[in-house]
């Protein structure tokens, strides 16, 4: 059974409001060969996975440094997602898990109540006729009783969740969203990517990239403006080309790099991630 479409939701830290296609095998952690990457340094270089298995979705620790919690629970083993969770990655990121058509499971069925009936009265004192006599005193009443509530059926153990309020996060989006209006040019009004830029000892910057891409670097004439002493004024650019993403260096001085190899011209894909100069780390990802 093919998995159903599945997406993450970052409402919490520094990516709040990103979101995150999944497929039927996703890792999770702040090394950029992970499918979702978060920057905090309390995350794990492999974090955590999210994987398709039978019939449903699994999220497992992979024995992370700080932690994960599905609900609001450690996540020791292996553990079923519902199709609506909350995903916390080293108390740093909540992620609220979406999946399309896949069913919570049944709710286990409640023993029923095996207490003991409550004893009846005990009869009344026969009258006395003759002679007469005070009236015997009323039987004492039987002593209150305490019952053990009725066994649970055996069964494997299992973990007890928190239920998280996922109102509070507000909106989810939808799966299967209408497409954009088109604006002028033809260019659907969300179409494009946007860019994770980071630079040493600044926090992470977030920047749209037009759908048919643009130019980086210091000029202001750029489509994306990075001020850094490395880059070049027009230091590289992206486009679209038959459905595809190209990075093209524009003859910089300090270079353009896709892992560890200087490019003049490569393919790329959401996900990767390139270096423009000495210390500009790029990732480009899909609106």
């Amino acid at each position: 059974m093919n998995p159903p479409r599945a997406r993450l939701l970052c409402r919490t830290g520094e990516f709040a409001g990103a979101t995150y296609d999944l497929s039927a095998d996703n890792t999770i952690g702040r090394d950029d060969s992970n499918d979702v990457v978060l920057l905090a340094k309390t995350v794990s270089g492999r974090h955590a996975r999210i994987f398709w298995q039978g019939d449903a979705f699994f999220v497992e620790d992979l024995a992370s440094r700080n932690g994960t919690l599905l609900d609001g629970v450690p996540v020791k083993e292996p553990l079923r997602l519902d199709g609506l969770n909350v995903i916390t990655v080293s108390e740093a990121y909540d992620l609220v898990f979406h999946a399309g058509g896949q069913s919570r499971p049944a709710a286990r069925p409640q023993p029923r109540d095996t207490a003991a009936p409550t004893p009846p009265p005990p009869p009344e004192p026969k009258r006395q006729t003759s002679p007469p006599q005070a009236a015997p005193p009323p039987p004492p009443e039987p002593p209150s009783v305490e019952h053990e509530p009725p066994p649970q059926p055996v069964g494997p153990p299992t973990q007890s969740r928190t239920r998280v309020d996922l109102a509070a996060f507000g909106p989810l989006p939808d799966l299967h969203p209408a497409p954009p209006p088109d604006v002028a040019g033809g260019v659907p009004a969300t179409a494009g990517y946007y860019l994770l830029i980071e630079m040493a000892g600044q926090e992470p910057q977030r920047a749209d990239l037009p759908a048919q891409g643009g130019t980086l670097g210091r000029s202001k004439d750029c489509e994306v403006i990075i001020s850094h002493e490395s880059l070049s004024r027009k230091h590289a650019q992206i486009r679209r080309e038959n459905e595809k993403l190209l990075l093209k260096d524009l003859g910089s001085t300090n270079g353009t790099f896709l892992g560890d190899r200087e490019i003049s011209e490569v393919a790329i894909a959401p996900g990767d991630t390139f270096k423009l100069g000495t210390d500009v780390t790029v990732r480009i990802e899909k609106r």
